[in-house]
């Protein structure tokens, strides 16, 4: 087997355990590492007395998006505090850690701390310690109401259209062997349509079509009548809500297949000729990011980009490898709950080589008009 073929794999698969198993990706640890042993009932008479404990008061409500912060009074002689929070009616503490300080903040980092807590009651536990005999002194409990409000929702199902126009395409196409090139701009317009459907709120599948077609070229004196190609995704989604507040940041991933075809003017003037030569396809791993950023209620922002490369051609092609790339920026409108409307440019270049130092390759610049509804 080719060696880079090997190598491309060995990319993907690593991105695949990558993307499943690092923590930046995961909304919390369920059972986080316990950095110290759960408070027990002292036993001594000379045990440190139960802390008093401000904040927040047995029971309070807090806010939908906060950073909590536990506080308690200080006590004389102590040089540590254990800390323990239970989930209402759990029978094991969440987690458990020890701090230096009459404090403790909860960092409010959904995706990346395991300290993180979903809306719901919470039983919460603080017992001073003693430095010689390492044990925990009289124990003070207390408990509060965490609500969330989510920004992102389960079991969303996202229907898209989008048109494109590009005034200037670049085809450039060359052939070692039967010793052609072609190079030219053109006018070129494109249409696809893709479903995402969120699963949960961090993950997703997307499924994808679309085509593309250069309008009436004439090249060396003979019209080619209209190239056009096919192409279609199958993705994981998946994303991760980054702000506290409703107008913030959205980060998104995704990683898949892509079904590419890559037109050439030698078919069509076979066709002409009538003959038939058969046109490249190719099978393309492919990883994306996306970022979008609420502005106000109505208007939203949406930055992309992807890159994949060729690994697997239908029909008599031997392959070399060539990433091929692209970027979007596109405005939304929100004209109700469910249907937005985007507009914006995009930049694409799609290459595929193949030996002997042949390959096709298309370049544009596009402005695309988009139908978002939320189903």
């Amino acid at each position: 087997m080719n060696l880079n073929f090997m190598k491309l794999l060995f990319l993907f698969f690593s991105s695949c355990c990558l993307l499943f198993t690092t923590p930046l990706f995961a909304q919390y640890q369920q059972v986080p590492p316990q950095s110290a042993p759960p408070l027990k009932k002292p036993l001594g008479n000379n045990a440190f007395p139960a802390p008093e404990i401000l904040f927040p008061q047995d029971g309070k409500l807090l806010p939908p998006y906060s950073t909590i912060r536990l506080s308690w009074k200080p006590v004389p002689g102590a040089k540590s505090y254990r800390i323990q929070l239970w989930e209402e009616d759990s029978m094991q503490p969440r987690w458990i850690t020890e701090v230096k300080e009459n404090w403790l903040i909860i960092k409010d980092a959904p995706y990346s701390s395991y300290m993180y807590l979903q809306g719901g009651i919470y039983r919460w536990d603080v017992a001073a310690m003693d430095p010689k005999l390492n044990e925990n002194g009289h124990i003070a409990s207390s408990s509060f109401e965490m609500t969330r409000q989510y920004f992102l929702s389960e079991h969303e199902l996202f229907f898209k259209t989008r048109y494109g126009y590009s005034p200037i395409y670049r085809y450039v196409q060359a052939n070692s062997v039967l010793g052609t090139s072609y190079d030219f701009n053109v006018s070129a317009h494109s249409a696809d349509l893709s479903l995402d459907w969120w699963m949960s709120r961090q993950w997703g599948l997307s499924f994808s079509f679309g085509t593309s077609e250069q309008f009436r070229i004439n090249y060396l004196g003979k019209d080619l009548g209209n190239v056009n190609f096919i192409y279609a995704d199958i993705d994981f989604l998946w994303r991760a809500y980054l702000s506290l507040h409703p107008l913030g940041w959205t980060l998104g991933a995704q990683l898949g297949l892509v079904y590419q075809e890559f037109p050439q003017v030698e078919s069509v003037l076979a066709d002409l000729n009538k003959t038939s030569i058969v046109r490249p396809k190719s099978l393309c791993p492919k990883f994306g990011f996306k970022i979008n950023k609420r502005l106000t209620n109505s208007w939203e922002m949406e930055f992309s980009s992807f890159v994949f490369m060729p690994v697997v051609v239908f029909g008599n092609y031997i392959l070399k490898y060539t990433p091929s790339y692209g970027t979007n920026l596109h405005l939304y409108y929100s004209l109700s709950k469910s249907f937005s409307l985007g507009f914006g440019p995009s930049f694409e270049r799609r290459k595929l080589t193949y030996k002997p130092s042949s390959y096709v390759q298309f370049t544009n610049t596009a402005i695309h008009v988009i139908a978002r509804i939320r189903l």
